[in-house]
């Protein structure tokens, strides 16, 4: 039977204080060769933080870095760091600057000419090569700090929000071609962005960090459809949340009594059975929402839907407020807010919608939604 490849990279522990501020808390984490991995979080979370831990320019208070099994001391060219900062030296052309860190480290020429243009021609550079950055595009200077980042055959890439300021297409693109060199050249990539369309997108598994802690990594469809925390659902599917006492728990389902009613719904945690009467956390996301003027059987919703520019009510306890502003065309999605009876509001996504708004009826109307889109979550207590 072969065995599992082992991690490049694995985070054993780790922990770092700035006095007596706690920023990491015991992070446990491991990075095969190949692999993709995002942490994800709030702004000032300690993601950055993280990448530098790895990187080496921060010194743990506890706990350890290991790169193939191996205490890490960031040895020159094993491990790099690319950052929102293209800091391409001015004065040099793109290949100098490629060239710089490898001259430094006393390479030799040949191999530095090789590397440089392996490095420029994987991003699509080799033509480009001559250019002072103030001569190319922000697009181009972003591929110049990544080729000079490759033309060091890392074991492992660190990348902090590296294409943070490109347009869509420009950034989705730089990110499958980083996708597809990482796979190739069997480099641990570590990634931050702030963009979770992103992250759900071209990450093989995702961590979150919350307050310092670590969430063990998961792939990206697993978190968006079965989020671990009602902060997890949030954070990734801008989920309607509803607090829940459970009726009935067996077999990864549930029934719950909830202000909207009872709903039934998938356990996150099909391993841990609640007791009846135990805080779930309802979550349902905005596009497993439908509104309907018939009701289904089960988990639907009588209410109407508030029109553009009326905003819910201060008191209403739904989920985190959503500005009236919201209620309309938005691209591939149009929103709209579902106020029901029990005075719950309910953002609802229509996917390719017709008019802004989402095109539905006035009157009492229906949003529903089937029990395998509905997640329930355990209330962790603070």
């Amino acid at each position: 039977m072969p065995h599992a490849e082992p991690p490049l990279l694995a985070l054993k522990s780790v922990t770092l204080k700035f006095n007596d501020a706690v920023v990491l808390d015991g992070v446990n984490l491991t990075v095969r060769g190949g692999e993709m991995l995002f942490v994800a979080g709030r702004s000032g979370a300690g993601k950055t933080t993280l990448l530098r831990v790895i990187a080496g320019a921060l010194a743990p208070t506890a706990g350890g870095v290991l790169l193939e099994g191996r205490e890490c001391a960031a040895p020159a060219g094993r491990v790099v760091f690319v950052t929102q900062e293209n800091a391409l030296w001015p004065h040099l052309n793109i290949r100098e600057n490629v060239a710089f860190a490898l001259r430094q480290r006393g390479l030799e020429p040949e191999e530095v000419r090789e590397r440089v243009g392996d490095a420029l021609a994987a991003l699509g550079l080799d033509m480009l090569g001559g250019r002072k950055p103030s001569e190319m595009c922000a697009s181009e200077r972003r591929r110049a700090a990544l080729a000079r980042a490759l033309a060091q055959n890392p074991s492992v890439l660190l990348l902090d929000e590296p294409f943070a300021f490109l347009d869509e297409r420009a950034r989705r693109a730089a990110w499958e071609n980083v996708r597809k060199i990482c796979a190739e050249r069997k480099i641990a990539a570590v990634c931050v962005s702030q963009i979770t369309a992103d992250v759900l997108a071209f990450a093989d598994r995702i961590a979150l960090l919350d307050a310092g802690v670590l969430a063990p990594p998961v792939p990206p469809l697993t978190l968006y459809r079965r989020p671990f925390s009602r902060f997890a659902g949030e954070f990734f599917s801008d989920a309607n949340c509803v607090a829940g006492k459970v009726l009935f728990a067996g077999a990864g389902e549930f029934i719950a009594k909830t202000p909207l009613g009872e709903v039934r719904g998938t356990l996150a945690n099909a391993a841990k059975t609640p007791a009846v009467g135990a805080p779930l956390d309802i979550l349902i996301r905005p596009e497993s929402l439908h509104i309907d003027a018939f009701a289904p059987d089960e988990n639907a919703f009588a209410g109407s839907v508030l029109g553009a520019g009326e905003a819910p009510p201060a008191a209403a306890p739904a989920a985190p407020a959503v500005p009236p502003s919201a209620t309309g065309f938005g691209g591939a999605t149009g929103l709209v807010l579902f106020k029901t009876r029990g005075g719950i509001t309910l953002r609802v996504k229509e996917l390719n919608p017709r008019v802004a708004g989402g095109g539905v009826s006035a009157g009492q109307m229906f949003a529903w939604v089937a029990p395998e889109d509905v997640t329930g979550v355990e209330v962790i207590s603070a």
